[in-house]
Order: C-alpha cells, then sequence, then structure tokens
C-alpha cells in the first residue's frame, strides 16, 4: 500500500466515522426543539385551564392536541416525549410568546424538512391565541406584520 493510498483510506474512514456523528448531533437539535416545544404545550394547556374566559378550553384542547402530535414525531424518532411540564414559566401571554418563539427558531434550525410544517402549524396556531390575548387586554392585537415571539 503506498501513502497517498493508505492517506486516502484513513480520510475516508473518518469521513465515514464524521458522518453519522454529525447526523446524530442534528438529530439530537431537532429532538431537543421538539422536546421544548412539547413542555410549552403543556404547560399552556396546565395555564388554560386555569383561565376563565370563553375561549380557554379551546386553547388548551388545542395545547393538548400539539403536544400529542410532537410526542409521536419524537417517538418516531426513537425520543421520549416529556410527560410534564417543565422549565418556563408563566402566564399563557408569555408562555404563548415562548411557544411562537421557540418555533420560530426551530423552523431556521431543524434539519428534517418533515418537522418543518408541524412547527409552522403550531406557530400559526399560538399567534392566534396571542391576538385573542391581546385582544382581551385591550392592546394591539397584531401589534407586527409577523409574529416571532418577540416582546412587544
Amino acid at each position: 500500500m503506498t501513502l497517498r493510498r493508505r492517506d486516502a483510506l484513513i480520510a475516508a474512514a473518518a469521513l465515514a466515522c464524521a458522518r453519522p456523528a454529525a447526523a446524530l448531533a442534528q438529530q439530537s437539535a431537532d429532538d431537543t426543539f421538539l422536546e421544548r416545544t412539547i413542555e410549552l404545550e403543556l404547560q399552556l394547556a396546565e395555564a388554560y385551564d386555569g383561565e376563565d374566559f370563553e375561549q380557554a378550553a379551546l386553547f388548551a384542547e388545542q395545547c393538548r392536541e400539539h403536544a400529542r402530535g410532537l410526542g409521536t414525531a419524537l417517538r418516531n424518532r426513537g425520543g421520549r416525549p416529556p410527560e410534564e411540564p417543565g422549565g418556563f414559566r408563566g402566564g399563557p401571554l408569555a408562555l404563548e410568546r415562548e411557544a411562537v418563539r421557540t418555533c420560530h427558531d426551530a423552523i431556521g434550525e431543524v434539519s428534517d424538512g418533515r418537522l418543518l410544517p408541524t412547527f409552522a402549524a403550531v406557530m400559526a396556531n399560538h399567534g392566534q391565541h396571542l391576538v385573542v390575548l391581546r385582544q382581551r387586554m385591550g392592546r394591539d392585537p397584531i401589534p407586527s406584520a409577523f409574529e416571532t415571539g418577540a416582546v412587544q
């Protein structure tokens, strides 16, 4: 074996090992977005269960439905969805902004394109929730043309 041939084989072996590691790292990042969004959905469902306005029960059920769908996506990828809400806590308005922000970030960063429609749909639904919550507070319901979850 010549030096060049051996170097080529070593380089090929290194690439073969690196590609799966990079793919696993990206899958892990995608799974982290799924897990984080599920936690927020569970927190939102819990928060809406404690609210007393016309749409609260509907919003809580929509959040539970999101958690179930995202949980299925995570299980299909070999992950295990969180069963309890964790991490960030707050009222519905703060949680809705965080849910929109998390989905917005996920849309820009996930590597599995099959997750994009799911995050986009969840983000749009939470944008609708934000409009209702802002209206209830007497605030501008649509303070910007595109909701990203940033504080307005």
